[in-house]
């Protein structure tokens, strides 16, 4: 039967809107957006990756954990989107997988800890730390990890319609290309994770010279910054550190001790303009205020057994505000830089005393381009 007969003949047994329905699902089958998991698994299996990109968040996580349990590295980050760009060539020759866009908060890591323990434990978890975490109640309105969130969900219908509305006929072909895109979102804007590190691929952002970062920087200010107060990751810094926080990190380390896991408290910068707009309101950002202070970085410090660093400063880590991919998220040359400033604390450089630190000083250094994917496996030489 014919490509047109067999729609002919679904959409007069179906009628109009179970054919556009009918028809929809086929497009995100077309496109693997449907249980994309198998593919996922394979590239991981095969060492080729593909790159993730659908319509439901959820994915994201159920594929990471799928992937986690398969690799079973011997170094993670967990954490939300600021960690996307670390990747596994920055800790060659250590197994290494990202978790990020999965959680934030003390309480969530140790249910994840609790999780993974039955099917293995990594040596080191690199663990984002963010300002609002300290916000009160804050690791109590948190959903603790549980492995309900390892279930892949089923496409849902809300986006089916909300692909069919921004459809047009030149996208066909786009969605059906063979090719390591995998979810609409990723075939349309050729961007999404890597199933081989679970880091976060750019797409053509990594093109950009210096000038042109810059002046997008810029307009990404004008429209970002005026709202800042209101925004979900600095909504309500009006208010002291928690101190509740503080115990929910000390639970965390006490457990991992237990587990003889190492965890790495990481906090990375903002933007400069974002930097500059916080620092000037000790009122309406007081936490971020008292987020930077040496008290704070003491407590963490103590907490953590010496593993804990704050580069909220460009300086700190000899970053740069042009190699920030927006306003809130560090390129792979800013989590590289950060990752040899902490391999010069005793502690990590004993125990991550294979990865050569020249080959990433000199990755960085050479290629001119501030958000250039430099980690990939196709620019990496094992010696």
């Amino acid at each position: 039967m014919s490509s047109f007969l067999m729609w002919l003949k679904i959409f007069n047994k179906t009628g109009l809107l179970g054919f556009i329905i009918i028809a929809l699902q086929h497009l995100f089958i077309v496109a693997g957006e449907t249980e994309p998991i198998y593919r996922w698994i394979q590239s991981i299996e095969d060492g080729r990756e593909v790159i993730y990109n659908g319509s439901d968040l959820q994915n994201i996580y159920a594929l990471k954990f799928a992937a986690y349990q398969k690799i079973k590295p011997e170094v993670i980050v967990i954490g939300n989107s600021r960690a996307n760009s670390f990747r596994k060539n920055m800790f060659h020759p250590y197994s290494f997988y990202n978790l990020s866009r999965t959680f934030v908060g003390f309480n969530n890591a140790l249910g994840f800890l609790e999780e993974i323990e039955p099917y293995h434990k990594p040596k080191y978890i690199f663990l984002i730390i963010e300002p609002f975490q300290f916000k009160r109640n804050f690791e109590l309105t948190q959903r603790k990890f549980d492995s309900s969130l390892s279930i892949l969900p089923k496409s849902r219908l809300e986006s089916l319609i909300t692909f069919g509305l921004e459809f047009n006929h030149k996208r066909y072909s786009e969605l059906k290309d063979d090719n390591k895109y995998l979810g609409v979102k990723a075939k349309k804007i050729k961007r999404g994770f890597r199933s081989i590190d679970g880091s976060h691929s750019e797409g053509q952002v990594r093109h950009r010279t210096v000038e042109n970062n810059i002046k997008r920087l810029g307009r990404l200010k004008k429209k970002d910054l005026e709202s800042l107060s209101s925004r979900e990751l600095f909504f309500n810094f009006n208010q002291p550190l928690s101190n509740t926080t503080y115990d929910y990190a000390q639970l965390l380390i006490k457990q991992a001790n237990e587990l003889d896991i190492t965890i790495i408290g990481v906090t990375p910068p903002y933007s400069q303009d974002i930097q500059n707009t916080l620092d000037s309101d000790p009122i309406t950002f007081q936490l971020w205020h008292e987020f930077q202070t040496e008290t704070n970085n003491q407590k963490l410090s103590d907490i953590f057994n010496g593993l804990y660093f704050n580069f909220s400063r460009f300086s700190s880590h000899d970053g740069q505000d042009y190699e920030m991919l927006d306003l809130i998220h560090p390129s792979e040359k800013i989590i590289g830089k950060m990752l040899l400033t902490m391999l010069q604390n005793k502690t990590l450089r004993n125990a991550f005393n294979k990865i050569d630190e020249n080959k990433t000083k000199t990755k960085i250094k050479n290629n001119p381009l501030p958000l250039y994917d430099i980690f990939s496996e196709s620019n990496y030489k094992a010696k």
